[in-house]
């Protein structure tokens, strides 16, 4: 035999016809899994509820179903009157759902109900999803509570489908409840010291529990749930009733406190929240997070990319993508940032980002925190890594993270590269996992991209016709070498070394960067006669860019990311020269300036075009996030929140840990092998401080 479905009914007539309408309109689902169904009138004196119940009593046996009603003699609560019904299953030796009277149901549930109940042999309780039944609410955040049965149905259709067909829970919720037959055979019915209702289920699902019963989920059935309908009319107030109940319980089972906190806080339950931002359309609102929490106030080639890449897409992307942008207060105005109105603004330091659909950041993993706020923000985790010179540069690689990189490269979905140079140096350095793509998405290499018109300033007089070397303070840009080779060979030619902090000398001028704006830039660009960047580790290198769009000559040393630049744009470029060592600098510069085949690339620097601009970065960024929506696997999503949440946990040990050291080194504590060291050399110091205050002693006797 089938299930019996058992429906209490408490005054509420309307309530008949909208439940049963909605079995009705399954009746070959209910009849393809032999179901009987038990109508129990707990209102005996309502005469409108039993006319109403046995008006559907016969619609529904003309369907083919069997239906039982019994009807209290008196009113008796809602326990007693579903026990009556779990005595009806018992007595068949079938399983049971309770059904609340304030329900409505959608097909699919009997299907599957029993495809997760023949999953797992321990699985003795099951509940549908619902729009408005606490744990089991879907969308979690209640936005379905509200709407019609059809509307909500609509809502949960369009993520629902991303979840995994059931989940394990720490309970179930009683407005739709399945209990197996063995269930019941065992453990008997609802405990009636719960009176007239709140908790019961909570009781059943632990006694049986304690043997090894599981309630589950099944994420693909949906019944529609009003809610505080079925006995609104009694007189016994919820909520004391709840307070009382909760106290049977938690002293009967103190476990079930701890189960409940444990799984709202689990992965599997923070997933669902983070599903449900997704869509199977694309013309459905979707919410994408854009991390710029690295981001300072300074100029420097990542910020500008950054800001370049997210005014494309806030340009390119459609409306229905609602962004949000994680990024520091005092960044965002310094950028002006802040006066995009069509971007939400999230503080990058603030406790949370919220959930959204996807998430693309920017530039590299440096902090543990941001890593962390990122990675369970989002279903979809898309990574711009600009190059590995942070983990390859010595003093530079003694603060380098290399477990958060290695993190990123497990759970990202896609990581971006802004070179094919940088992809390779990244696959080299850490291991990639099969769930994470390497991606190489190089920048704008239209030079049409970094032109920009300057404003004309006739009140004061410009620099000009002076070689500029483009870099900034950190070694690798070997600027200040550079600056000497070139100044020692070509002492006639001014010279602006841009980056680095010094003094000015003899032909040499000293520009800081960081603090000059977009403008004041562009200016230095554009007054130079020729561009030297000597740096010897790049990702991309922006400079190349902005001398091109100037039609300014650049020598550059020949990384291969330069070289596959200049691929992408047509025609050839001819104002750029190699060099492979710093001493052939100056020989290069000679025979620049005074080639007059150089000279002409000023004049045809507009001819320069390139498929791959600005829009096709932001274009790349939607296209590939709708795709990963598209092949989304809710277990990569709930493996990318357990790890983050180990990672927490290792962070604050370390945290701690260094937090105690510093606590032992104040208090003059020393322990582990370093500790011991120290105490022997403290100890000797003590020894010698000892000696000389004898010896001192021994000569003033003398």
């Amino acid at each position: 035999m089938g299930p019996l479905i058992i429906i209490p009914f408490y005054k509420n007539e309307h309530l008949v016809g909208r439940l049963c309408q909605s079995l009705e309109a399954i009746a070959q689902e209910l009849i393809e899994h032999d179901c009987s169904i038990a109508m129990i009138n707990d209102s005996p004196e309502h005469t409108a509820l039993a006319r109403e119940i046995k008006l559907w009593q016969t619609r529904i046996t003309n369907a083919g179903i069997d239906v039982v009603v019994f009807t209290n003699e008196k009113n008796e609560g809602f326990i007693k009157s579903t026990n009556k019904g779990l005595i009806h299953a018992g007595t068949q030796f079938r399983d049971a759902i309770l059904l609340n009277s304030d329900t409505y149901v959608f097909p699919g549930l009997l299907r599957e109900i029993y495809d997760v109940a023949k999953i797992d042999p321990m699985i003795g309780f099951i509940c549908p999803r619902s729009n408005n039944a606490t744990i089991l609410t879907y969308p979690p955040d209640g936005s379905g509570a509200a709407l019609s049965p059809q509307e909500a149905f609509a809502l949960y259709r369009k993520s629902a489908h991303f979840l995994p067909k059931y989940d394990y829970l720490p309970t179930g919720i009683g407005f739709c409840l399945y209990i197996k037959k063995t269930v019941i055979k065992d453990f008997g019915f609802l405990d009636e010291i719960y009176g007239k209702g709140y908790n019961e289920e909570n009781d059943y699902i632990m006694r049986a529990g304690r043997c090894g019963y599981r309630a589950a989920v099944a994420n693909y059935a949906f019944v529609w749930h009003e809610g505080e309908q079925s006995f609104t009319k009694s007189n016994d107030s919820r909520q004391v009733l709840d307070r009382q109940n909760r106290a049977i319980l938690d002293s009967r089972y103190p476990e079930y406190s701890k189960l409940v906190c444990e799984f709202i806080e689990s992965a599997n339950y923070q997933s669902w929240k983070a599903v449900s931002k997704l869509s199977a359309s694309k013309t459905d609102e979707i919410s994408a997070l854009i991390d710029f929490s690295q981001m300072s106030e300074f100029h420097n080639g990542t910020n500008e990319a950054a800001k370049r890449i997210l005014l494309s897409i806030v340009d390119r992307w459609p409306e229905n993508i609602k962004i949000s942008l994680a990024i520091k207060q005092h960044v965002a105005i310094a950028h002006k940032i802040s006066d995009i109105k069509t971007v939400n603004i999230i503080d990058a330091d603030g406790p949370d980002w919220g959930i959204h659909a996807f998430a693309f950041r920017f530039g590299q993993l440096f902090d543990d925190v941001s890593a962390f706020k990122l990675f369970e923000s989002s279903c979809v985790v898309l990574n711009f890594m600009l190059d590995t010179i942070a983990m390859d540069c010595g003093q530079l690689a003694v603060r380098f993270n290399r477990d958060l990189w290695q993190m990123a490269c497990d759970v990202s979905d896609v990581i971006f590269t802004n070179s094919s140079f940088t992809a390779s140096q990244i696959s080299h350095r850490f291991d990639l996992t099969s769930r994470c793509e390497l991606r190489a998405l190089l920048h704008s290499t239209d030079p049409r991209d970094y032109f920009a018109p300057l404003r004309q300033e006739t009140h004061q007089p410009q620099d000009t016709e002076y070689i500029l070397i483009f870099g900034n303070h950190y070694p690798h840009k070997f600027v200040s070498q550079a600056c000497r080779a070139i100044s020692q060979s070509l002492p006639n030619e001014r010279i602006v070394c841009f980056g680095v902090r010094g003094p000015n000398y003899g032909n040499v001028k000293h520009v800081e960067s960081g603090a000059l704006s977009d403008q004041a830039i562009e200016r230095l660009i554009n007054n130079a006669k020729l561009l030297v960047y000597p740096s010897h580790y790049e990702g991309f290198g922006l400079p190349l860019m902005h001398a091109i769009s100037r039609g300014k000559n650049i020598i550059v040393r020949d990384l291969p990311v330069y070289r596959e630049a200049l691929e992408q744009i047509n025609p050839s470029v001819t104002g750029v020269q190699f060099f492979q060592y710093t001493d052939q600098i100056p020989e290069l510069i000679r025979i620049v300036l005074h080639s007059e085949s150089q000279r002409g690339f000023i004049e045809n620097r507009f001819e320069y075009t390139s498929r791959n601009d600005w829009s096709h970065t932001a274009d790349a960024i939607l296209r590939t996030a709708l795709e990963k929506i598209e092949s989304f696997d809710s277990a990569n999503l709930r493996q990318r929140l357990r790890r983050v949440r180990l990672e927490r946990h290792r962070h604050q040990v370390r945290k701690n840990s260094s937090a105690g050291r510093i606590l032992e080194i104040n208090s003059g504590v020393r322990a582990g092998p370093l500790g011991a060291v120290l105490n022997i050399i403290r100890e000797k110091n003590r020894n010698r401080l000892a000696k000389r205050k004898a010896r001192r002693a021994s000569r003033s006797d003398m």
